[in-house]
């Protein structure tokens, strides 16, 4: 059925359709004699028609909204080209055998090339179709040169009183054509899919009325004038409602265009646009805003104006490589400001392309990550104290060991206090039994670093041995553990802390996992692999083929089908409230793609998991750190040279004091930063170095320090802490005379770090 609007234009124009048809055919009947020779009127109305039918088909072929709503639009435009051009040129001659011969082809043409409609809509679309109006064209303008240029060459087109065969074919034959495309043009119309459908419809009755008509006219006649009539009303029906729909889609158009380009305009993330050489020629205000640059600035400039050169350039190459081939680009890179500050980007890359399919400007949509970046940085954090929080019981068991141990040798000490070699056992023994406790507090402080992320070569072997020591605190007595690596460094471009809490996190996973099994075991393994085509295909993102792998393997409960691609979504967790948060394998996941890896699990519901991690190898060993120069020199005393020992413990005050003596240097005590201060001003001439805690209340070591140098800023220091890090940061130029030492076995490090400083910034003091 046709829709209302339709119905409503159809009759419409049938009633103008037969308005014309009966006046024709009553002026006809009541005058058959009836002659009007009007050659200038004549001309008017095919030179009107010829215009009008270029005119649509430019309508139909420049308007990307009337082609798409009519998918046979390059039949329908090639026939009114066809038509208008041989009526153009049949508009410019006086009567007689060319004069026939261009109106009977043009009505030939047009019929035979809208009949076309009726074909397939995979031809209106092939490539070749689209030059076709074109090809139409140039035919028409040649076959008009050749027909005025040999006129003697054309068939007679009329006797002395009727139209000859030849002419009446012609036009019948295009009525017919016209009639055929009509028929297609209703059963659209039916079908409601296009709403020019019974415009058309109707173009295409008139015009094969009048075809058909011609076999009943003489030149003149009513009849000739009434087909006239009929070409000209199906012309003006058709511009009428074409251009009509033209402005009417085009402001449509003009409006979502202004629209979107204010959704552009107010878009939160940045969008910038250039031209397929990289030259910007557009960008929004949030773009500027993230970059710190003006329009100004980045109109007519390169994107490489961002460019921080933290990406490798084999980087910017898989990009542009990725895009110039119409390729869509994604990914996270790092990008300077104006000011020179750097900050996280997601960014994706749309090439644009033009008609012909060829890529004319390139699209990218930034979003600022900095804000993210934090916000992934607590969740980390958060994630990593849940962590430490099941580390804890483990390790507070451990130390109650240590300190039984240590208890027990202090009771036997004591003892034997005549025998020398049975009392330095005993004492060799708590000093291995502290070390212990020392080694496991520095694992803890590490795993709990909250700090920016370094990138640099590690050692994962090294790393997972390390992170190994630490979980054995968290594993149950009643679970096997079986811990193998091999041999080799296997050096990754990593930040070791996050591959620590990585490897405690699937570690804390297989715990969970084999709770209830009977004999619960968990195998870890480590070794290097080369990856073939095949699985290198299924993980594109890949740079090399060297991998090192780690897994982690239990025979725990196994995970379900259904939950297998959840479990690294951020809280999804199948463990029962209060057992976690849903935080560790969406961390591990996060993690391993930062560092450019593969994360995998196998697993079947009942019979365990395993957890694969493949990380890219570096061919660059780990700088070898060799012997610590300190270590070597531990047993090395002074020459009586007098140091400032600062601390706000007393117990520690007078037990380092006691070990500086022991290692012949004189000492000045000071229980915190003012009275140290006061000390080294009273004795500035006298003290070679200055040994202070970090945290201290009312001046920090730090801020003492800087305090001294600002007298001198030759005096060396020893900054102990009993953290991993500093909370303030030192002075420039100062880094060379400070070390930074842990509490954590002082002692054995002090004699040496003490000789390095007094030796290379030596000079003199009265001792």
């Amino acid at each position: 059925m046709l829709s209302k609007p339709a119905t409503s234009l159809l009759r419409r124009l049938i009633g103008w359709t037969v308005v014309i048809a009966l006046s024709g055919f009553l002026i006809s009947r009541l005058n058959p004699d009836w002659r009007w020779e009007q050659v200038p009127f004549h001309s008017l109305i095919e030179g009107v028609g010829g215009f009008v039918a270029l005119v649509v088909a430019y309508l139909l072929l420049k308007s990307p909204v009337l082609s798409r709503s009519l998918p046979e639009y390059i039949w329908v435009a090639c026939a009114l080209v066809g038509m208008g051009t041989l009526d153009l040129f049949h508009a410019g001659l006086y009567p007689g055998r060319q004069f026939i011969w261009f109106h009977s082809l043009s009505n030939f043409v047009g019929g035979l090339l809208f009949a076309l409609v009726w074909l397939p809509a995979r031809f209106s679309n092939i490539a070749v179709t689209i030059r076709l109006p074109l090809v139409v064209f140039c035919g028409a303008a040649a076959i008009a040169i050749f027909t005025l240029s040999l006129p003697q060459a054309l068939p007679a087109m009329k006797d002395s009183v009727d139209f000859s065969d030849i002419a009446r074919f012609l036009n019948v034959t295009g009525g017919v054509g016209f009639i055929v495309a009509a028929i297609h043009f209703m059963r659209v119309a039916t079908s409601n899919t296009f709403r020019f459908a019974p415009v058309l419809a109707n173009h295409c009755l008139l015009f094969g009325l009048s075809g058909l008509l011609f076999e009943f006219s003489v030149l003149w006649d009513a009849v000739w004038w009434e087909w006239h009539l009929l070409r000209l009303a199906a012309y003006g029906f058709i511009l009428y409602f074409f251009y009509l729909s033209y402005i009417c889609e085009r402001n449509r158009y003009e409006g979502e265009l202004r629209k979107l380009s204010q959704a552009v305009e107010a878009n939160g993330e940045g969008v910038m646009i250039t031209d397929m050489n990289g030259t910007i020629e557009y960008v929004n205000p949030a773009f500027t805003d993230i970059t710190g640059y003006s329009v100004a600035e980045l109109i007519g400039n390169n994107p490489r104006l961002l460019k921080s050169d933290a990406q490798d350039p084999k980087f910017y190459e898989q990009l542009w490589s990725t895009i110039s081939s119409g390729r869509m680009w994604n990914g996270l890179l790092i990008d300077r400001k104006k000011d020179g500050s750097f900050y996280p980007a997601r960014i994706a890359i749309s090439p644009i392309t033009g008609e012909s399919g060829e890529i004319t400007h390139y699209v990218a949509m930034q979003s600022d990550m900095t804000e993210y970046r934090k916000l992934e940085d607590q969740f980390r954090q958060a994630q990593k104290m849940e962590s430490l929080g099941t580390l804890v019981g483990g390790i507070a068991h451990d130390f109650n060991n240590m300190l039984a141990a240590i208890d027990g040798n202090l009771f036997l000490a004591s003892r034997y206090v005549e025998d020398p070699v049975a009392l330095q056992d005993r004492l060799s023994n708590i000093q291995q039994l502290s070390g212990k406790a020392a080694n496991m507090v520095q694992q803890l402080l590490t795993y709990a670093r909250k700090d920016v992320v370094r990138m640099q070569p590690v050692s994962l072997r090294d790393v997972l041995q390390s992170g190994s020591k630490l979980a054995d605190s968290l594993i149950p007595d009643n679970i096997v553990y079986d811990f193998q690596v091999c041999t080799e460094e296997l050096v990754v471009n990593a930040d070791a802390t996050q591959l620590q809490q990585l490897f405690i996190n699937l570690i804390n996973n297989a715990c969970h996992a084999v709770s209830r099994v009977a004999e619960p075991k968990l195998v870890c393994s480590l070794e290097s692999v080369t990856a073939d085509e095949v699985w290198l295909s299924k993980h594109p993102n890949l740079q090399t083929r060297q991998l090192a792998h780690f897994s982690i393997e239990d025979n725990g409960c196994g995970i379900s089908r259904s939950n297998l691609d959840k479990i690294i979504e951020p809280f999804f967790t199948t463990k029962s409230a209060g057992e976690g948060t849903g935080l560790g394998l969406s961390m591990v996941y996060g993690s391993v793609q930062r560092h450019g890896g593969v994360f995998e699990v196998e697993s079947e519901q009942g019979a365990g998991s395993t957890f694969h991690v493949y990380l890219p190898l570096m061919a660059v060993p780990v700088s070898g750190q060799g012997e610590d120069e300190a270590a070597v020199l531990s047993d090395v005393c002074g020459n009586g040279e007098l140091i400032l020992l600062v601390d706000d413990q007393e117990e520690l005050l007078e037990t380092n004091a006691y070990v500086l003596e022991s290692m012949n240097y004189r000492v000045l005590t000071a229980r915190n930063g003012e009275e140290a201060l006061q000390c080294y001003c009273r004795e500035k001439d006298r003290i070679a170095l200055v040994l202070t805690d970090i945290v201290m209340p009312k001046m920090s070591g730090v801020k003492l320090m800087e305090a001294i140098w600002e007298m001198d800023n030759r005096v060396p220091a020893i900054l102990v802490s009993g953290y991993d890090k500093l909370n303030d940061p030192l002075p420039m130029g100062q880094q060379a005379r400070v070390r930074v030492i842990g509490k954590t076995n002082m002692v054995m490090e002090l004699g040496g770090v003490i000789h390095i400083l007094l030796a290379d910034g030596k000079y003199d003091k009265p001792l």
